[in-house]
């Protein structure tokens, strides 16, 4: 094998572990974005809430669980986020 043709593999190995790498590297980048857009709207829909809740003054328990249950599910969505690029 001549010096050229192992130059040629080398290059082939390489731009495939490239790739490889960079598209685990897209996957990071794709997950935080995405656990941050989750936070947002967890966030937003937290500020929504007291913004309502608060309108008269008082929050009751009522309205006390159901901020509870907002940040519930926003910490589901991301916990089925981060289990969904596990299972990948």
């Amino acid at each position: 094998m001549s010096n050229l043709e192992k130059s040629w593999i080398g290059t082939i190995f390489s731009g495939v572990f490239t790739l490889a790498q960079t598209r685990e590297v897209f996957q990071i980048i794709c997950l935080v974005l995405t656990c941050l857009s989750v936070l947002l709207s967890i966030t937003s829909s937290i500020i929504s809430w007291y913004r309502k809740s608060s309108a008269d003054g008082k929050i009751t328990k009522e309205e006390i669980k159901e901020g509870a249950q907002i940040i519930n599910d926003g910490v589901n969505q991301i916990q089925e986020v981060i289990k969904n690029k596990e299972e990948k």
